[in-house]
């Protein structure tokens, strides 16, 4: 019974490692989000005009943002309302691509996306170099939600093939990097629970020396 115990115990400590150590990048699109965002950006609190340009307003986030302006609601889009963000001013050629700077790494990131008919180009970096890259079909349809997980990154880049080259993003969510320590603090549990198991194993019986009683 003990062993049965103790070689269950072992075993819940690597189902909470494996959970712990970062899987490989991942990208999707779909109608859905990340599940448990450390925060999401609406940008309902943006009181700018249409064609201002973002600024950094959100600073005390950690996030900032390139060629970036704002976009009151003027159109419906799936999975966005109110305030949006875009690389382009109304009537004006576009500048470049939206990019995303975060202050410290993350761990995800995920976000609304509409553009005209075209090919988006989704690209995430860390420390200058290129993590991962993805393309996709983009349009305003349903399946406009996009995401990077499983990676550790510092900057998005957004953009997309199309006649303009014009995107909006909404709903930006941030997952943190698994903290490093945990995966150390887990391997020594783990130590600590084999030294345990191997102390409730029965000892072999005490042999006697010969001639004695």
């Amino acid at each position: 019974m003990h062993r049965s115990i103790a070689r269950a115990s072992l075993l819940l400590p690597l189902a909470w490692l494996a959970a712990a150590l970062p899987a490989h990048a991942i990208f999707t699109q779909g109608e859905v989000g990340l599940a448990t965002p450390q925060w999401t950006l609406d940008f309902e609190d943006l009181q700018l005009g249409r064609n201002q340009a973002l600024g950094n307003p959100y600073l005390a986030l950690g996030v900032q943002f390139q060629n970036a302006y704002a976009n009151p609601d003027i159109n419906n889009y799936p999975h966005m309302r109110g305030n949006r963000i875009g690389n382009f001013r109304s009537g004006q050629p576009v500048q470049g691509p939206l990019v995303i700077d975060f202050s410290q790494d993350v761990g995800a990131v995920a976000f609304t996306m509409v553009t005209g008919a075209g090919t988006g180009s989704f690209e995430a970096f860390r420390d200058g170099k290129l993590v991962a890259s993805a393309t996709a079909a983009t349009s305003a349809s349903s399946s406009n939600i996009f995401s990077f997980t499983g990676l550790r990154i510092d900057r998005v880049v957004l953009g997309v093939a199309s006649t303009d080259h014009a995107l909006l993003i909404d709903n930006l969510q941030v997952s943190a990097v698994p903290e490093p320590g945990l995966a150390g603090l887990l391997l020594a549990g783990l130590g600590t629970i084999g030294l345990l198991w191997r102390r409730r194993q029965p000892r072999p019986p005490a042999r006697h020396a010969a001639g004695h009683a």
